[in-house]
């Protein structure tokens, strides 16, 4: 008679392993059955999910490095700063049109003011037609209050 040995058996391998991503799905799974987007959650969601994330994430830290190593040197052409911090990250964001569409709404906390994404976001005609109406509503103000 045959026995199992446990080298047998495979060992057990998590959906994160199996998927080749770093962000936890279990979590991302968790987290989706709390906010209670549905009634039903497919078990593949969290992973696309988890990945969709882990994109996102790749790119906003790839451009922020580049920011980092674009940024001031020394004389002797050594980085000044070796880190990422929160301007870098948020400049990132700041530059990249899509991921500036992806924060609009969001408030970064820095102590540097950040640009408007607004200006990825409209068109150059829409901008300037944005701008004609600042600059006529700016117009009427003034002239009600000199009356």
């Amino acid at each position: 008679m045959a026995t199992k040995s446990a080298s047998a058996t495979p060992a057990p391998m998590s959906r994160q392993k199996k998927a080749g991503v770093t962000i936890s799905i279990a979590r991302v799974h968790k987290q989706m059955r709390k906010s209670a987007v549905a009634d039903q959650i497919s078990s593949k969601a969290p992973l696309y999910v988890a990945a969709a994330i882990e994109k996102m994430l790749s790119t906003i830290l790839k451009q922020a490095t580049d920011n980092v190593r674009s940024g001031q040197r020394t004389q002797k052409g050594e980085l000044k700063t070796k880190r990422v911090v929160n301007g870098d990250i948020i400049a990132a964001v700041r530059s990249d049109p899509d991921l500036a569409r992806l924060f609009g709404g969001f408030a970064f906390s820095s102590h540097a003011p950040a640009s408007k994404p607004i200006r990825f976001i409209l068109s150059a005609a829409q901008q300037q037609k944005r701008t004609l109406e600042k600059l006529t509503r700016a117009a009427a103000k003034k002239s009600l209050g000199d009356d």
